[in-house]
């Protein structure tokens, strides 16, 4: 019910609410005639011109009675006149009033002066009408006999002495329902408001750039729905700008890791190429090396065709195109990259010493089925010999090590790091790129540097 109420439109729950707090107001109201009687008791009690002692007043009256004859009774007439030192003493609250004792019939008397100052007795019955209906009488009436210089008569004593208390109570009780009614009514419509501005204030903040302070939220009627539609709006926003930064980020990696692909199978190409031209080679490789350089430009226009493949190193969403492949592959990408090595100046050292003979036993197909990508494989070697072949120091040797353990392939190399390396900007893109594409391969990648060596481990899984 509440969440029903709460889900109303604005100006629905607005005009409940003023009628709620109509009804509030009057029901206060009534309330407080109702125990006019209560409140005029407790006032009666404080000290001032509420207070009307009556037994002082009747003495009073006794000692004055003595002096005076109450005139005949002449069809109803009032013969205040002749008593007026009698009446003397008679405040402007208070109406006295003579009846004859035996037949009851009226003399005299002396009304109320607050009457001349309201203007007529029907506003003054109007408020003790009022008081009435609550059993509150409005006047006091007391009758008394007095001993008067032609007898004994009945005087009758009214104190309107409350009418001070009941229109001023009367419009207290107005205001305080008018108040109430202000008070609900005004402080719902300021919450709101406070709501809007607040809104507005978080508004200015997306405004101005500041996407992480959350939309307050405003409840569940309009002003609610846009606050929320605000929220998602500055989080789809923040999503979108954090997402196109990711984009350039990934973005300028791929373009370096593709300026670091494809100059290393070219620095490859242009040592083969310069082998060949100053014809330092033995005569019987020269074939050899032309097929690999022909490999190489072969390698060159595949990453050219793939290159928006390349950004397969920085998508977590996308995979490689995996297909399976003989374990042989990895041998032959081992040994093109050292023969290379060697032909640059480094010492390699083989662990096995791979030789063709070995090499078919340890990386023939019957030995194992690598789910692997191709393409990847040879850029995964071709990072980690051009690392060697850009930091490494040619005076020690690059220790290459391959073991198939327990349903993997492990790859090791080690190598020594040239001591005026400081002076070779590294950005660290190749073993970056390297690391990626063994994790797409579901294997392991892992590099140490101790003292002046550097070593890389990888670890591909062979199928079952």
């Amino acid at each position: 019910m509440i969440k029903r109420i709460r889900s109303l439109k604005f100006r629905i729950k607005l005009l409940l609410l003023l009628v709620f707090s109509l009804a509030v107001s009057i029901f206060v109201c009534y309330f407080l005639i109702i125990n006019i009687n209560s409140a005029w008791q407790s006032v009666q009690k404080l000290p001032g011109f509420f207070h009307f002692d009556e037994e002082t007043f009747v003495s009073e009256l006794r000692g004055l009675a003595a002096n005076y004859s109450v005139p005949a009774y002449d069809s109803g007439k009032n013969h205040s006149e002749q008593m007026e030192g009698f009446f003397a003493t008679v405040d402007d609250y208070t109406g006295v009033y003579v009846y004859g004792t035996d037949d009851g019939l009226y003399r005299a008397s002396c009304y109320p002066k607050v009457f001349d100052v309201l203007g007529s007795n029907s506003l003054l019955d109007w408020g003790t009408s009022i008081t009435d209906i609550y059993n509150h009488n409005t006047y006091e009436k007391h009758n008394y006999e007095i001993v008067f210089q032609n007898g004994i008569y009945d005087v009758y004593i009214q104190n309107y002495r409350n009418t001070l208390f009941v229109y001023p109570y009367l419009i207290f009780c107005m205001l305080c329902s008018v108040a109430l009614f202000l008070f609900i009514a005004l402080g719902y419509i300021g919450r709101r408001m406070k709501q809007i501005l607040c809104l507005k204030d978080e508004i200015l903040l997306m405004a101005g750039g500041d996407l992480s302070h959350p939309i307050s939220p405003c409840g569940f009627d309009e002003i609610g729905t846009l606050a929320e539609e605000l929220d998602h709006l500055r989080t789809s926003f923040a999503e979108t700008i954090a997402m196109e930064e990711e984009s350039r980020n990934a973005n300028q990696d791929l373009i370096t890791a593709m300026s670091h692909d494809l100059r290393t199978p070219l620095t490859i190409l242009k040592g083969y190429l310069e082998i060949l031209k100053l014809k330092r080679n033995d005569p019987a490789l020269a074939e050899e090396y032309l097929d690999r350089c022909m490999r190489k430009a072969d390698d060159i226009r595949e990453m050219t065709d793939k290159m928006f493949e390349y950004a397969l190193v920085f998508e977590d969403k996308e995979e490689p195109a995996l297909s399976d492949l003989p374990t042989g592959i990895v041998f032959s990408c081992l040994r093109e990259n050292m023969d290379f090595l060697s032909l640059t100046g480094f010492t390699i050292e083989y662990t096995p010493d791979f030789t063709e003979s070995s090499s078919a036993e340890l990386f023939s197909v019957e030995s194992g089925i690598l789910l692997a990508d191709a393409t990847m494989l040879k850029r995964i070697f071709n990072n980690l010999f051009s690392n060697i072949l850009k930091y490494g120091d040619k005076a020690k040797p690059v220790t290459v090590s391959c073991r198939p353990v327990k349903g993997e392939i492990g790859i090791s190399l080690q190598n020594a790091i040239k001591s005026d390396r400081s002076q070779i900007a590294s950005n660290k893109i190749g073993l970056r790129s390297t690391a990626k594409m063994v994790e797409l391969h579901h294997g392991s990648f892992s590099s140490a540097k101790k003292g002046d060596s550097f070593t890389v481990e990888i670890v591909l899984p062979l199928k079952a």
